[in-house]
């Protein structure tokens, strides 16, 4: 039960009774799945951190999180509510209904606000305006702004 803190158990069982499709490791066409899917299940594993959120983001299929107490990257500078599903991990039985919930409208504008923020998370060599090169130095600079040590203004940065 600690993997995933028995999420992912739950979410196997579920398979069997709705139209899930839920696999274990990933298939050559694993991004082409995501991409053809309304959402993607994102529960953690090991830890409540899980490249699956990403992936999904990228592929504009609507991450459904489960991670309670999660903290995503830049939360300051990106809504994730306006295009993230969260379900609490003890909810997961509840799925089918939280997701049909989503009306064809909201989808499409779930969808639109991620295409809009993707670039954030993109990791560019060399960085390009917004990516998350630049989103982490925004975080570093707030983090630094709020704890500057006596005698900051002696260095350079």
């Amino acid at each position: 039960m600690r993997y995933s803190f028995g999420v992912r158990q739950a979410l196997l069982k579920l398979k069997t009774k709705h139209k899930f499709m839920i696999e274990q490791g990933h298939s050559s066409l694993y991004l082409q799945e995501l991409g053809d899917s309304i959402f993607s299940l994102c529960p953690s594993g090991w830890s409540t951190w899980s490249p699956r959120i990403y992936e999904s983001i990228y592929t504009a299929s609507i991450p459904v999180l489960f991670a309670d107490g999660i903290k995503l990257p830049f939360e300051n500078d990106i809504a994730y509510r306006e295009f993230i599903i969260k379900i609490n991990n003890k909810d997961v039985n509840k799925l089918e209904g939280i997701l049909s919930s989503f009306d064809q409208d909201r989808l499409d504008e779930m969808r639109k606000n991620m295409l809009k923020i993707r670039h954030h998370l993109a990791w560019n060599f060399p960085p390009k305006y917004n990516d998350a090169f630049y989103m982490t130095v925004r975080q570093l600079e707030r983090k630094l702004s709020k704890h500057k040590p006596i005698g900051f203004d002696q260095f350079h940065v």
